[in-house]
This record gives structure tokens, C-alpha cells and sequence, in this order.
């Protein structure tokens, strides 16, 4: 979850929140969110799905009693000293626990190979979104929206611009704090990439990822 960041940021990007989704759809139920800055070391939880930017020295370490799959995990050039460490020893403890690491970007994938890591380049988690939907047997002939997602309308010619409808990846201010509400928020986004969209014009990353998943 994202609950710490937004109360200190007062901002509640839904991209954020997508990224939350391919772990959920993998699991029969979940018992709990785990806060991504601060909530490993303290969790209830057994199994997790632990993408993040693993920057942050306080994450350390993770409970040992639990089982982590680490994908899309990305290592800050110069937090990594830190974090690296307390990783290693969870990983050493019961390598078949952890299975190869996925590892966002090249420089991440690079580093884990030069501690002779099992990796892999899993690039990032929103990728391994499944289709809102029953996507090729309803939808093809619902796919009509033009989304043009956080992205300046001044730089599109004005006939997308006429035709297009705008959204935005951030969540309602009045809402930033209810974590149910960004959830729905960026499932309604989700939903609109996966089955209404037949164009999305975006200048946020986690738009346009699950866009072109679905596309």
C-alpha cells in the first residue's frame, strides 16, 4: 500500500495503486497490504509479492518467516549499499524460498548478475496485468474512447484533442486518503485501457504500460 506516502506527499497517484493488481490477481484472497516504505519488517503477512524500489533502509529486514517473491525490483544506484546486505542474507537463508529475483531495468539486472544472483528481466509489474474484461469477445466493438491521460492538450493537434476525452491518473483530492477510493479509481482507469480505449495518449509510464498490455 501506499498510505504513508500519500499522507506525507498529499498526493495519490494511481499508477501506484495498478501496480498493487498483478499481485492481487494471482492470489485466492488478501489478508493484508503492506506499506511500501516502512510496513516489511513489522508484517503479519506469509506470502508476498515484493515489487518496489528497494531504496530504503528501514524495509530491513524482512520477517524471516515469510515467503517473498521479489519481481520487478529496482535498486537505486546509491541506496543499494545499504539494502543490498540485509537482501542477500534473506536470500541465502532459503534460495528456493525467493526464486530468481526480476529485476526492472538493465542497471538493477546488471548488479544482481554481478553478485551472481539468480535474475531475470521482468520490467515492470503492470506488465503482467491481465485484461479487464472479456477482451476478445465483448469488447472490440465497444473500443471507441480516445484517452488522453495527464498530457497537454496544446501539444496534440485539435482535432485528437476535440475528439479525445481527458483523464487524469491522480485521484480527487477529497479522496487521497481512503485507500478503497484510489483502488476504485485506478480499477476505472484499468477498465477503460483494457476495454474502452481504442488510443491512449499519455505522459504517465503506468498508463501507458497497462495500455499497451491490453492493447
Amino acid at each position: 500500500s501506499y498510505d504513508r506516502r500519500v499522507s506525507i506527499v498529499k498526493v495519490a497517484n494511481s499508477g501506484d495503486e495498478l501496480q498493487t493488481f498483478p499481485g492481487i490477481q494471482y492470489l485466492p484472497y488478501v489478508t493484508d497490504f503492506v506499506d511500501r516504505d516502512f510496513g516489511l519488517p513489522t508484517t503479519r503477512a506469509k506470502n508476498l509479492f515484493a515489487n518496489s524500489l528497494w531504496g530504503n533502509q528501514s524495509q530491513f529486514p524482512p520477517p524471516s518467516n515469510n515467503t517473498a517473491a521479489f519481481i520487478s525490483v529496482h535498486m537505486s544506484g546509491k541506496f543499494h549499499q545499504f539494502t543490498l546486505p540485509p537482501l542477500l542474507d534473506y536470500v541465502q537463508v532459503d534460495p528456493s524460498r525467493v526464486g530468481p529475483i526480476g529485476a526492472r531495468d538493465e542497471p538493477t539486472l546488471a548488479l544482481l548478475k554481478s553478485l551472481d544472483l539468480p535474475t531475470y528481466q521482468s520490467s515492470c509489474f503492470t506488465q503482467m496485468l491481465r485484461p479487464s474484461g472479456n477482451k476478445y469477445n465483448e469488447t472490440l466493438h465497444q473500443r471507441h474512447l480516445i484517452m488522453l491521460v495527464d498530457v497537454d492538450p496544446d501539444l496534440l493537434p485539435p482535432h485528437v484533442v476535440q475528439r479525445g476525452q481527458i483523464f487524469t491518473a491522480n485521484v480527487n483530492s477529497s479522496l487521497i486518503f481512503r485507500r478503497d477510493a484510489r483502488l476504485q479509481h485506478a480499477q476505472e482507469l484499468y477498465y477503460s485501457y483494457s476495454n474502452l480505449a481504442k488510443v491512449v495518449i499519455t505522459s504517465r509510464i503506468h498508463s501507458a504500460l497497462p495500455a499497451s498490455v491490453n492493447g
